[in-house]
């Protein structure tokens, strides 16, 4: 979490702690979710995400046109770059990245594949800074050095307990 933090920075204002917490409630309720699917579903990852999208995209219209403004005018102005980076999001962030997931889920344990989430911040900022020319800062550098770091030591600590038993 040290190295997540460093990665995507601390809320810099009083509402950021708002902000952070609606996101900390965010990835548990993603956490239940990916665990019941992992425990009730008999589809493959492709099927999974399919299925998500056909109700994702509706329910993400509605609430944008309840809760936004200037929605017309935005896709009218948006640039061949904006519209470029939006289907690399999509098919890369999401389609590609949950059917993987999901094939995944079906293999193997959940505890298994999870951590590998943390690599999610890193991922983002080296796609930025390759896409997007965003710069990349030395807290940002030394959060992923954590994340990594934090990583290893989660998925190489039961293979070292396993020689362990066995020596």
């Amino acid at each position: 979490f040290a190295g997540v933090a460093l990665v995507i920075g601390a809320p810099e204002a009083s509402s950021g702690y708002l902000s952070l917490a609606f996101v900390v409630l965010a990835g548990l309720l993603w956490a239940v979710s990916q665990a019941m699917i992992r425990v009730f579903s008999r589809d493959d990852g492709r099927t999974l995400t399919v299925a998500l999208c056909l109700f994702a995209a509706p329910q993400s219209l509605i609430i944008s046109l309840l809760l936004e403004d200037g929605q017309w005018a935005s896709l009218q102005s948006a640039s061949l770059e904006s519209w470029g980076a939006f289907g690399m999001m999509v098919l890369f962030g999401y389609i590609f990245a949950y059917m993987i997931w999901y094939h995944l889920l079906g293999r193997f344990r959940i505890d298994k594949v999870t951590p590998f989430l943390l690599l999610m911040p890193p991922l983002g900022v080296v796609a930025g800074a390759l896409f997007l020319d965003e710069r990349i800062s030395l807290s940002v550098i030394l959060g992923a050095a954590v994340i990594i770091a934090g990583l290893a030591v989660i998925v190489r600590t039961p293979a070292l307990r396993a020689e362990a038993v066995e020596k």
